[in-house]
């Protein structure tokens, strides 16, 4: 299974000021990033993104895994 990265996520997240809420609803929120150019979806890494609803899933599991670590940091 192929491995997509999401460490744009991390940066746009680690610019929201203190008052934003890192939960899994807020980081979900930021645009999904891809870049459609028929007849492939990339992502802002330029890798080709082969099956959306496995991209999206490994997206979310990000998601899930970041908002917990700022959680933890609170």
């Amino acid at each position: 299974m192929k491995q997509y990265r999401f460490d744009y996520i991390r940066e746009s997240v680690e610019e929201w000021g203190d008052n934003v809420p890192k939960t899994v609803e807020f980081i979900e929120m930021l645009p999904l990033g891809l870049l459609a150019f028929y007849p492939s979806l990339n992502d802002p890494y330029g890798e080709v993104v082969d099956n959306f609803d496995e991209w999206y899933r490994q997206r979310h599991e990000y998601c899930v895994k970041l908002a917990e670590e700022y959680k933890r940091k609170a």
